[in-house]
């Protein structure tokens, strides 16, 4: 929880090893705001949490408790954040730079996701992690973001400031690194090297860092569970693969 409070209180609600929730848990970071981070253990989801929060019974969910209103859907979500709350600027105000920053949010940062997705399962189950991995697949997408950051002159997607467009990809190429390292594979040897240092760039910031699992206990998770999204099926607390938060809440 963040140490100063806003008017009104935000309720976040998550699982702090889904790559969804970590858009959101970055945006309320980098944009300086108070929260309450709720917890939901998604393989053994409390019944309120359907009732009262959200119907699909998913995360994240963002609660503003004042106005009786409750955003789900990540993308939603960190627009949302950018909008209705004063604080660091996540979206450039005009120009190239804005639509370069939608499109990664409204388009290029879901082709990541499946490009990454593919590449971890290799042809096998989607959110697998396969025994023959195929990391072009992966190489491919990344290929969009080599671009944007060589036109931008970096070190982030729009240029010298973090935007929504970066938030909205790095916690998944952040876990993907983690899971192809399994098979010997990194994003470092795709030929993307901007985006490489962008990684370096990110895992470098405040907010990365606190959202950030153990790679070394996250990569024993995929190995165990075989899968991206075990946390949906198995019990984990709040700051199991995070031991530099525990406590924390």
């Amino acid at each position: 929880m963040m140490a100063s409070r806003t008017r009104p209180p935000l309720v976040f609600y998550t699982h702090t090893l889904c790559p969804y929730a970590t858009r959101v848990a970055l945006a309320l970071r980098e944009k300086g705001l108070a929260f309450d981070l709720r917890h939901i253990d998604l393989a053994n989801k409390p019944v309120w949490y359907a009732k009262e929060v959200n119907q699909k019974g998913l995360v994240p969910a963002l609660q503003v408790v004042d106005d009786d209103l409750v955003v789900i859907e990540s993308l939603d979500i960190l627009k949302f954040v950018e909008e209705a709350f004063e604080g660091a600027a996540l979206l450039p105000e005009q120009g190239k730079q804005r639509e370069v920053a939608l499109e990664v949010v409204n388009s290029v940062a879901a082709k990541v996701v499946s490009g990454g997705l593919r590449a971890v399962a290799g042809g096998d189950r989607l959110w697998g992690i396969g025994p023959n991995p195929n990391p072009a697949a992966l190489g491919r997408e990344l290929g969009a973001l080599e671009e944007i950051l060589a036109k931008s002159g970096g070190p982030y997607l729009c240029g010298p400031d973090v935007t929504l467009a970066d938030l909205a990809t790095y916690p998944f190429v952040e876990r993907f690194e983690v899971a192809l390292g399994i098979g010997g594979h990194s994003v470092r040897d795709l030929g993307s090297p901007l985006v490489w240092q962008w990684m370096q760039d990110m895992q470098a910031r405040d907010s990365c860092r606190w959202a950030a699992a153990d790679p070394t206990l996250l990569g024993e998770a995929y190995k165990k569970h075989g899968c991206l999204d075990f946390f949906d099926y198995t019990s984990y607390g709040v700051w199991d693969l995070h031991p530099h938060n525990k406590g924390l809440r």
